[in-house]
């Protein structure tokens, strides 16, 4: 059984560790091990994952099969974007599954949340940041 929540403050060290383990494991093949862990230390600094998370203008939600969690999915508008695009859109910044629960439905569940989410918000158009 599939189950989506919103990331709280109290869940930054659960976020990095999946934040982690899934860009490492998309990632790491194609980067040199020090530059990978370089890149993971300061992308997914405890401090700077707080800091978005509170930010208002973005939203975190893990997935869960069977109460495990599976992945997460994290979406901006307005000024927390990657990229300027304007006050239409919705951005996708990040969508990663855990290698061992992918093919099980959960990135076409989040993008399906993603649309909602930018219903909700007012924005007519959303774009995959990478």
């Amino acid at each position: 059984m599939n189950k989506v929540r919103k990331v709280t403050i109290n869940d930054v060290n659960e976020l990095q560790n999946i934040s982690r383990e899934t860009f490492a494991d998309t990632f790491g093949a194609e980067n040199k091990p020090e530059n990978l862990n370089q890149y993971l230390d300061n992308a997914y600094d405890t401090e700077k994952l707080q800091q978005e998370i509170a930010n208002p203008n973005s939203e975190f939600y893990f997935a869960y099969i069977d109460g495990q969690l599976a992945g997460y999915l994290k979406l901006n508008v307005g000024s927390a974007q990657s990229e300027k695009m304007g006050d239409d859109y919705l951005e996708v910044q990040r969508i990663y599954l855990k290698k061992n629960f992918k093919r099980h439905g959960l990135g076409t569940e989040l993008m399906n949340l993603a649309v909602k989410r930018a219903q909700a918000y007012g924005k007519p158009k959303i774009w995959l940041g990478v």
